[in-house]
């Protein structure tokens, strides 16, 4: 886009009615971000999407500024891949709790904010001001470092945070840990949690297990691939999608290293859920033993609509009988 033609298009922004603008990847930089900033202060935006642009550290920083003013109406700020570090969300913290800021949706994924850029976020996420209810993180520097912190501001918010992506970070078991107790004795885990490759073993997905049993539990969809615990690992989500108290709705375990071996444990707690809806099981062992089963199963579920079962071991001898299921994905 050049400087050129991001001071035209936020001095044609000033005084619109425009409430979406999406940038990504149009080469802004840090010196654009007054522009930027300005517009955010006398327009009417709801939504700014600026991935994939070298906006910095002192750009956000003028960003943040505008988040302050009362006349910014900017409720979703897209910053995936912006070579942010953890520097400028210090400023980002102080304008979310300035008790002006209407910003619901944060994204800042692939970013390196480090342990230290995620404690500045939880300090905002603690404080009444912050309206945040949307947070993506994933792949930003993280671990378990981080998360004590983070689990103290999702227990203070009280559970107005509804979706928290923190996958593709290194958490481990002893960092999920503590989200996962917070989540149990609260009951303030948000509505879509994502924990893809963060690291975790068989401990986490039982602690997983227990918290899907809490009957006032907000939680909804829950994505916790790429781990490879095996069919034993995962069995407690399943011994959890029995209990009548669990409303899970959406469950991703892509890559954990299931085999057929799970398949009529899987079946089973499938057909016992009253809530599930959708279930990825992409990038495992399963066979062309195991199309049957799942066929029957998806079927007969009462509320299963689609059933993920791409790249698997199996071979073109079952495709038709998988075409036979409009429910299943292959």
């Amino acid at each position: 886009m050049g400087e050129r033609g991001a001071q035209s298009l936020c001095t044609g922004l000033e005084g619109s009615r425009v409430e979406i603008l999406r940038l990504p990847c149009c080469g802004l930089k840090e010196q654009d971000c007054a522009a930027l900033a300005s517009a955010l202060s006398s327009s009417q935006l709801h939504l700014l999407d600026l991935r994939g642009n070298d906006i910095q550290d002192a750009g956000l920083a003028q960003l943040s500024q505008a988040l302050r003013s009362p006349e910014c109406q900017l409720q979703e700020l897209g910053l995936g891949i912006c070579k942010l570090t953890g520097s400028s969300m210090e400023a980002l913290s102080w304008a979310l709790r300035s008790g002006t800021s209407a910003l619901r949706t944060l994204e800042l994924q692939q970013n390196q904010l480090g342990d230290a850029g995620m404690d500045w976020i939880s300090t905002a996420l603690r404080d009444t001001h912050c309206c945040l209810e949307k947070l993506l993180v994933w792949d930003c520097g993280l671990t378990e470092a981080c998360c004590g912190s983070l689990a103290d501001a999702l227990r203070t918010a009280g559970g107005t945070v509804t979706e928290l992506d923190l996958s593709v970070n290194e958490l481990g078991d002893a960092g999920v840990l503590q989200l996962t107790h917070t989540f149990k004795t609260s009951h303030c885990a948000p509505r879509v949690l994502r924990l893809a490759r963060c690291e975790v073993g068989q401990r986490v997905f039982a602690e997983f297990g227990a918290v899907l049993r809490v009957q006032t539990s907000p939680l909804r969809e829950l994505d916790m691939g790429l781990h490879l615990v095996g069919d034993a690992g995962v069995t407690p989500l399943w011994d959890a999608l029995r209990d009548p108290a669990c409303s899970l709705e959406h469950l991703d375990v892509e890559m954990v290293g299931l085999t057929d071996g799970c398949v009529a444990e899987l079946c089973a707690a499938v057909r016992s859920s009253s809530s599930l809806k959708s279930l990825v099981l992409k990038n495992n062992q399963l066979t062309d033993a195991a199309v049957a089963p799942l066929i029957a199963m998806a079927k007969s579920s009462r509320t299963l609509r689609e059933l993920n079962l791409q790249y698997n071991d199996f071979s073109e001898d079952v495709f038709e009988l998988m075409d036979s299921c409009g429910k299943i994905k292959y």
